[in-house]
């Protein structure tokens, strides 16, 4: 009797487990900089990504973006003003974007360099490889807000890895990267749990870093994958909705 108690017991366990959300934590950090006569002051902050079944939610202060990818649905939501818009993905941006808007966004797109390195390194404790990567936007035969940066991306992460790399093309087109260089993108295997990087500005650099600090199976809070309650739908998105985190 003792025998069937524990392994019902064991059996509970194990099923929480399986169906268990996962939060991972991420922490960002920018250094200060002085630029035109002005101090900018360094800039900590920290976003959570939610793992479910067929849901992602990537909640940061500011902005929160919920796919729903068994029913190919993305929800911008602004916190700032307690407004979202619903979105089919993948999505275009003559649709999602106010016309006033769609036309300067895809004018100044994201493009880039990517090239595995031999480099291995522990992050979390789990083995990462990793890549660098150099990314700019293309202006007047030049560039501008060129970054270069190095990833370390793991395969050792407790929640569905093909989930996450359906869902990242779509973030990086929020982010308004280029699609042949979103393709480019889609090629890295693997979760970001370190990011460095330094953005060259004016002759200048400022570096910062985006890393993952804990990663947890739990039951997420309510609500998670939900648009707030008593918040307002919108046709479209305008640029402002997509500055800020």
């Amino acid at each position: 009797m003792k025998a069937l108690v524990m392994l019902i017991f064991i059996l509970c366990i194990a099923v929480s487990i399986l169906f268990a959300d996962t939060c991972v934590r991420h922490q960002v950090h920018t250094d200060g900089y002085y630029y035109g006569g002005r101090v900018n002051p360094p800039v900590d902050r920290e976003y959570e990504v939610w793992f479910g079944t067929g849901k992602i939610a990537y909640m940061h202060e500011r902005r929160s973006v919920l796919f729903d990818l068994d029913k190919s649905i993305m929800t911008f939501v602004n916190l700032e003003d307690s407004t979202y818009v619903v979105s089919p993905i993948p999505f275009e941006w003559t649709k999602l974007l106010v016309p006033q808007d769609t036309a300067r966004v895809l004018m100044y797109q994201t493009v880039g360099e990517i090239s595995k390195t031999d480099g291995k390194k522990k992050v979390l404790d789990r083995k990462c490889m990793g890549y660098t990567m150099c990314t700019w936007i293309p202006y007047e035969g030049g560039r501008v807000y060129e970054t270069d940066a190095t990833v370390w991306v793991t395969s050792d992460v407790p929640f569905n890895l093909e989930l996450y790399e359906m869902s990242i093309g779509h973030r990086l087109q929020l982010q308004n990267y280029k699609s042949t260089f979103i393709d480019e993108m889609n090629k890295i295997k693997g979760y970001p749990l370190l990011s460095e990087e330094s953005r060259f500005v004016k002759g200048f650099s400022v570096k910062s870093f985006d890393r993952v600090v804990e990663i947890l199976e739990k039951d997420p809070p309510a609500g998670v994958y939900a648009i707030p309650a008593g918040f307002t739908k919108k046709a479209q998105l305008g640029i402002g909705d997509l500055r800020g985190g």
